[in-house]
């Protein structure tokens, strides 16, 4: 057997319902800005705070999920700069000529570094290009193509961020070799 479906309301009596709904919520301290569609933006006027219609709500709260993902994952560590492993060796280790940065005739003697301009890394041994760099959490992977002056090789550096201006240069497999570096603020 089909149950009986109720009888529907005449247009006239819907409408007399919303009246006494919205003198309801006038008389609660509620105040409607618009009741287009099924879409009604209501605002309260008293100590309740306000609620804002649901599409607007969801509109408002994928706008900000968005705006997090995208800023949270376009942060990278920038490499750019004078790096040596102690920040007093500084001086010692870089020369600055104007904006131009090089490492010093004995830099080795002091701990070494080296120095990231762009997609270039200089080193006393030898000279980098950048191919990619991937960054997960709290590790920076570098895959370069480096040049000395004996041979040309591809390497891969992985990096250890401490900080803004403080990373480890890690050996897989060797972390008795791990070096602390700083940047120098030349």
């Amino acid at each position: 057997m089909v149950p009986a479906r109720p009888p529907i309301p005449h247009p006239s009596r819907l409408a007399d319902e919303l009246v006494a709904d919205t003198e309801t919520m006038r008389g609660a301290g509620v105040r409607c800005l618009s009741s287009i569609g099924s879409l009604g933006i209501w605002i309260t006027t008293g100590w309740e705070g306000s609620m804002i219609g649901s599409k607007l709500a969801l509109n408002l709260a994928m706008a900000l999920c968005l705006c997090i993902l995208v800023c949270s994952s376009a942060w990278a560590f920038d490499l750019t700069g004078a790096w040596a492993t102690a920040e007093a060796a500084c001086p010692k280790v870089f020369l600055k000529d104007e904006n131009k940065v090089s490492l010093t005739a004995d830099s080795d003697i002091y701990g070494g570094g080296f120095a990231v301009d762009g997609n270039q890394i200089v080193g006393k041994m030898a000279r980098c290009r950048i191919n990619s760099t991937k960054q997960d959490g709290a590790v920076l992977r570098v895959s370069a193509t480096c040049l000395t002056d004996i041979m040309h090789s591809e390497a891969q550096f992985s990096f250890e961020i401490a900080g803004e201006n403080r990373m480890w240069r890690k050996f897989s497999g060797m972390p008795d070799m791990d070096m602390e570096y700083v940047r120098c603020q030349l």
